[in-house]
C-alpha cells in the first residue's frame, strides 16, 4: 500500500517498535518488485537461472598489503585462516526502528571459543563504543581502535567465512563472495544468499 495523506502515517508511527520494516521499494520488473529483502534474492535466482553469476568485488593488492601491515602488530600473519566477527551494537547508527538487531555480545563468547578451538584466528570488527572481548588467544578485537578501512576490506574478503549480525560488514562479506553465518536476525524477512 502507498501512503498518499501524511496524516495517515500516524498509527505507523505508534506501532513501529513492534514490526520493523522497511519503506524502500525497489522495481526490477512487473514480477519482481517489493522490499529489499524481496528483491536481492529473487533478483539472484533470476540470474542463476540464465547462467549469470551476480557480479562480486575482488580485492586490490594494495589494500591487502595495507591491511596485512598494520595486522601484523596483532601477530596476523597472511597464512593465517580466521574469521571476521561483527555483532552490532549501539552506539554507531541508532535509529529506533535498527535497535531491535542490536546483541549482547557477551552471549557469543562460547561461540567465539569455539572457533578459536578449531585454530582458526578471529578479527573483530566494529565500532569503538562497543563492549570489549575478554582477552583470547587468536582473538584480535579491533573495535577499540581507529584503523585504516583496508583492514576491514581485507578482513571481509579473504576471511574463511563471516560470522554475526546483518549489519555492515555483513554486506561487505556477501560484495565479495565470502560465506556468512549470519545470527540473531529476526524470522520476518528473507536473507541474501551465501
Amino acid at each position: 500500500e502507498f501512503v498518499a495523506e501524511p496524516s495517515w502515517t500516524t498509527h505507523l508511527e505508534t506501532v513501529k517498535h513492534l514490526s520493523p520494516f522497511s519503506s524502500v521499494m525497489l522495481k526490477y520488473s512487473d514480477t519482481i518488485w517489493g522490499s529489499f529483502h524481496d528483491n536481492y534474492p529473487a533478483i539472484e535466482r533470476l540470474m542463476k537461472s540464465k547462467g549469470l553469476a551476480p557480479a562480486r568485488l575482488t580485492l586490490h593488492d594494495n589494500t591487502k598489503l595495507a591491511a596485512l601491515t598494520y595486522l601484523e602488530n596483532h601477530g596476523f600473519n597472511e597464512s593465517d585462516e580466521f574469521v571476521v566477527l561483527h555483532l552490532r551494537e549501539k552506539g554507531y547508527f541508532d535509529p529506533e526502528h535498527h535497535l531491535f538487531r542490536n546483541v549482547n555480545v557477551g552471549n557469543y563468547e562460547k561461540a567465539v571459543n569455539y572457533i578459536l578451538n578449531k585454530g582458526l584466528k578471529i578479527i573483530r570488527l566494529g565500532h569503538q563504543k562497543m563492549t570489549p572481548l575478554p582477552k583470547m588467544d587468536g582473538l584480535i578485537d579491533l573495535t577499540q581502535e581507529a584503523r585504516p578501512g583496508h583492514v576491514d576490506l581485507f578482513a571481509c574478503s579473504e576471511a574463511k567465512f563471516y560470522f554475526g549480525s546483518s549489519s555492515g560488514p555483513f554486506s561487505a562479506a556477501l560484495a565479495f563472495n565470502t560465506p556468512v553465518a549470519c545470527c540473531a536476525s529476526l524470522p520476518y524477512t528473507k536473507l541474501r544468499t551465501n
